[in-house]
């Protein structure tokens, strides 16, 4: 060995076969199934919740940023109007979305 590699090969060796170091680590990850123990449709539905849920975040920013707009357009006419709209289409959406997730909910649910 060199001069100096002493210490990196015992600091290696700690890392490496230690309580809780790296072969303890890779026996834990063996013995994850991860997303290949599902079947095709579960992994679709799993993809489609996440999907609503990403969707539904999105109408509550945009259900705040309808809010903002309200404050911001001081009550004058047009920006009252325009966000009054963009608040029930958004309502509207978010209701749909939801409704989906349930139904995408209620189908994972029957078939597992």
């Amino acid at each position: 060995m060199a001069v100096g590699t002493a210490p990196f090969a015992q600091a290696f060796a700690r890392i490496y076969d230690s309580p809780g170091g790296l072969l303890e680590g890779l026996k834990i990850a063996r013995q994850i199934h991860g997303i290949s123990a599902l079947s095709l449709r579960e992994i679709i539905l799993q993809v489609l919740l996440g999907i609503l849920d990403l969707v539904g975040l999105a109408a509550v920013f945009a259900i705040t940023i309808t809010g903002v707009l309200l404050v911001v357009g001081g009550g004058s006419d047009p920006w009252r109007m325009k966000a009054k709209h963009m608040m029930l289409w958004t309502v509207i959406g978010l209701i749909v979305i939801l409704t989906a997730r349930l139904i995408v909910s209620v189908i994972l649910a029957l078939f597992t």
